[in-house]
Formats: structure tokens, sequence, C-alpha cells
């Protein structure tokens, strides 16, 4: 609790930089604390309940115009927290946790505003990122990825998969795959939000050593993607 009495945000203006980075902060700590705890996990469960529905406020709203008590909850704790999970992932822990600690070092004992913010993690990261700014902070969109299809076929001593991800949502994000090869064996692939930002579909094509049983989008979890049903190929049975 200590982190909004260090850097002074306005949080009657913008919430989400005093109890959302906080929150987010919490649960790193107790994550690591109690590896068997998922804090986010309940943190993003809460967003998840609201997102993209009419119930849903903007984080960059002023605070005391959130309306309704479980809206400014979502907006101030829990989607925030979600949000800098995703882009925790997105950055990769070691530079985005390099980022936060720059950004405590420059506002220690000062009044950042939201810009200060994102400045700082674009700075240290090295990279433009307002196509993640935008979506989450400034409005409701969604995050929905989803595997469509699904094709393999004999390559040398394994096979060719062609997997094709659909962005069903509003906001663009990683993607974070996971290939289960027959004998449980697996593969990752990491496609950058810049490579298919803009685009409805991307297709993602690699040589794998065995036939493929499972592709899974975001397998543990790491972004508040609206509908996990469509993350996986073959379709679980309901």
């Amino acid at each position: 609790m200590w982190f909004p009495m260090m850097v002074g945000s306005n949080e009657t203006v913008y919430a989400w930089m005093d109890e959302g980075l906080t929150t987010f902060i919490e649960s790193l700590a107790v994550a690591r604390l109690f590896p068997e705890e998922r804090p986010q996990a309940a943190e993003t469960r809460r967003y998840l309940a609201i997102a993209g529905s009419e119930n849903e406020t903007e984080m960059m709203r002023h605070a005391d115009l959130y309306g309704r008590f479980g809206n400014r909850d979502v907006a101030s704790y829990s989607k925030p927290s979600a949000v800098l999970t995703a882009l925790r992932h997105t950055l990769g822990p070691e530079v985005f946790d390099r980022a936060m600690r720059e950004y405590l070092r420059r506002w220690l004992n000062r009044h950042p505003m939201p810009h200060d913010f994102f400045q700082t993690i674009e700075n240290v990261a090295g990279r433009d990122l307002d196509w993640f700014w935008y979506p989450w902070f400034y409005t409701t969109r969604v995050l929905d990825q989803a595997v469509s299809t699904v094709a393999q076929e004999p390559a040398g001593s394994g096979y060719r998969v062609t997997v094709v991800v659909s962005d069903a949502g509003e906001i663009p994000m990683l993607i974070d795959l996971k290939l289960t090869l027959v004998g449980g064996g697996a593969l990752r692939a990491r496609v950058d939000a810049d490579a298919w930002r803009g685009l409805h579909e991307y297709t993602f094509r690699s040589d794998v050593p065995g036939r493929v049983v499972q592709v899974e989008l975001d397998p543990e979890g790491h972004f508040p993607d609206v509908n996990r049903e469509n993350n996986v190929w073959p379709a679980r049975r309901r």
C-alpha cells in the first residue's frame, strides 16, 4: 500500500494511477509469496464480468463520473491491474519491471499525470505503445482473439502447420501460441502486435516435428480475453 504514498497521483481524477497500480503490485507480491495463489486471475474475472457492457466506464474518465460503485471498482482496481498484467507479458517481465522502477525513480515524491506514466514505459521499452494505451485506457473496447482455422500437412520428417488467428474484438495484442504435439510435447510461438496491427487475421506457419493435436492462444491467461472458448483448437467440449 506504500506505492501511492510515494508517487502522488491525483486519485480524484485518475483513480487507476493510485488504486490500479497498487492492486497490480499487490497481485505480483502475493503470487511471489504464495505461488499457489492466483490473485490476478480474480481481478481479471471482475473486469471481464462487465467488459464491453453498458456497465463499464473508461479508466480515464474522471473518477467522480464513473456512475455506479461497481463501475468504479472495476475501472480503478481490477481493469488496470488486468491491463498492466497484459502489458508486462507483452513487453517481457524484465523490460516492464525495469520501466516500473524507472517510473518510481522519476516520480518519487512528485505528482505524475497519466502521460508521464505512459511516456516512462515507452522510454524504457524503446517503442511506441499508443496502440495499447488508447483502447485500454480511453475506451471500453474488448480483446477477443480466436483460433479460426488450423491446417497441417506432412513436410519432411514432420508437419507444416498453418494457424489462422482472428481478431474478433477491437484491441490489438501480441499472439502467444502453444502448439501441443502427439505424445505431449509442445512448442511456443510469439507474434508481436505490431506485425498484425490493423488486420483482422494473421496467418502463422511453421514446420514442426510431429502432428499438432491442440493449438491454444495465451495458455497461461495473461490477457483479459472476453471469450476464451475460441482460444483453443479443437474446440473444447462443453
